[in-house]
């Protein structure tokens, strides 16, 4: 019997502001939520999805928090998040080809978490005709609970 790797989580610093504020106050939706629009970042180039290694591929996703669909039976669609390269929660050796992503749904529900391989979520922005680095960095508007803004703003 093969035994797993105990699963570390290490706590991002509460000083910093998380990645999911990475855009401006557009306008305020039902729910108590601030639409929020990507901020357009000159440090992600326009480099070709393809010739873009896995590790560098997660790490820029995850960054600037890609949001993309997954088909999950040909038909229906899911959008995700990026969130963190498995890497830096479960210490395995296969875990750096593996990016944890979450549902993105109306603002104030409960998300679900997945991990992705790289391969498939290079292939699923492929598909959707997005075919740069930068592309794939940009997101469309999203809405942030003002709950979650007034716990890093005030």
């Amino acid at each position: 019997m093969t035994q797993r790797p105990a699963l570390a989580v290490a706590a991002p610093p509460q000083s910093l502001i998380p990645p999911c504020v990475m855009g401006t106050a557009f306008s305020t939706s039902q729910n108590d939520c601030v639409v929020l629009r990507h901020m357009a970042h000159a440090q992600v180039p326009a480099t070709p999805l393809s010739s873009v290694a896995d590790c560098q591929l997660g790490v820029m996703l995850c960054r600037f928090r890609a949001v993309f669909s997954v088909t999950l039976n040909g038909y229906d669609n899911l959008a995700v998040e990026c969130l963190a390269p498995l890497g830096r929660v479960w210490q395995h050796q296969e875990a750096s080809s593996f990016i944890v992503v979450q549902e993105v749904d109306v603002c104030g529900a409960p998300s679900r978490l997945a991990a992705l391989s790289l391969a498939f979520v290079r292939d699923c922005f492929l598909g959707c005709g997005v075919e740069t680095l930068q592309e794939a960095c940009a997101r469309s508007q999203w809405s942030v609970g003002r709950e979650e803004l007034q716990t890093w703003f005030i």
